[in-house]
C-alpha cells in the first residue's frame, strides 16, 4: 500500500475525527472565559460547574446573552439544574419560568436555589404524537413562551425530548428563541427536524444555527430574535 495513501487516511482521520473535537473544546475554554466575565459584570457569585452531564459553557454562555440582550419575558424549560438556577438569577421581576424535571428528588434540590421558579416535578410516560411515540413528561401543559430550553427528559436514539414539539404548536407568541442542547445527537437531530416542520406549517421565519463547545446547542430565532443567531 503506498505511503501516500497511508498519509491521506491520517490525514482524513484527524481532519474529520480529531480536528473537530480540538476546536471544540478550544471554543468551550472561550466560552467560559466570557461566560465567568459576564457572571462578574452581573454580580452572580453562584458556583456552577459545566461538567460531566451538566450544562456546558456555550450553553450557559448563550443565556446569559439571550436574557441579557433580547426582549425575554417568559421562559420555558424542559429537564432542570445549573441553567434553572442561572435563569432564575438573570430573569427580570415581570414573566415566568417553568420547569419540568423528572426526577423529584433533582426537582427539590434545584427548586431550593431557584426560588422565583416554578419547577414541575413530572414522570415520565410513553406518549404518542401524531405518530410518533416518545418518553415525555406526564403532566406537560403548554404555556406560551420567548424562551423554550429543551435539555431535558434524558435522551433517547428516537424523537428524543419530543415534548418541545408539541409546545412550540401550541405558543402563541410570533416571536421567540428556542435552544436544543446536545443537538448532535441523533435523537435530537430527528425532533429537530419535526421543530422545523411545525414551523414552517405555521408560516413561521426561521434561522437554525448551531453552536459547539463541549456540547453542541441548536438555535432556532424569529425575526425578533435573529440577534441570538449571531451571538457565536
Amino acid at each position: 500500500m503506498p505511503m501516500s495513501f497511508i498519509k491521506r487516511k491520517i490525514l482524513d482521520l484527524y481532519r474529520y475525527n480529531v480536528q473537530p473535537r480540538v476546536e471544540a473544546l478550544h471554543a468551550e475554554q472561550i466560552f467560559q472565559g466570557i461566560f465567568q466575565d459576564q457572571c462578574r459584570q452581573r454580580g452572580i457569585d453562584e458556583p456552577f460547574y459545566p461538567v460531566g452531564a451538566a450544562a456546558g459553557y456555550s450553553l450557559m454562555y448563550l443565556l446569559v446573552r439571550a436574557l441579557s440582550e433580547l426582549p425575554i419575558k417568559d421562559v420555558l424549560e424542559l429537564g432542570s439544574g445549573q441553567t434553572t438556577i442561572l435563569i432564575d438569577r438573570l430573569r427580570g421581576m415581570e414573566g415566568t419560568h417553568v420547569t419540568y424535571e423528572q426526577s423529584e428528588l433533582w426537582a427539590a434540590s434545584v427548586s431550593r436555589r431557584a426560588p422565583r421558579c416554578q419547577l414541575i416535578h413530572s414522570p415520565l410516560v410513553e406518549r404518542s404524537s401524531k405518530g410518533v411515540t416518545h418518553r415525555g413528561f406526564e403532566q406537560l401543559i403548554p404555556t406560551d413562551f420567548d424562551l423554550l430550553l429543551v435539555d431535558g427528559p434524558n435522551g433517547t436514539d428516537h424523537a428524543s425530548r419530543y415534548d418541545c414539539v408539541q409546545l412550540v404548536e401550541a405558543n402563541r407568541k410570533s416571536e421567540f428563541i428556542i435552544i436544543v442542547d446536545d443537538a448532535d445527537r441523533p435523537g435530537e437531530r430527528e425532533t429537530l427536524q419535526s421543530l422545523a416542520d411545525v414551523l414552517r406549517r405555521r408560516g413561521i421565519d426561521f434561522k437554525l444555527n448551531y453552536v459547539s463547545g463541549r456540547t453542541t446547542q441548536a438555535v432556532i430565532t424569529t425575526p425578533g430574535m435573529r440577534a441570538a443567531s449571531y451571538f457565536f
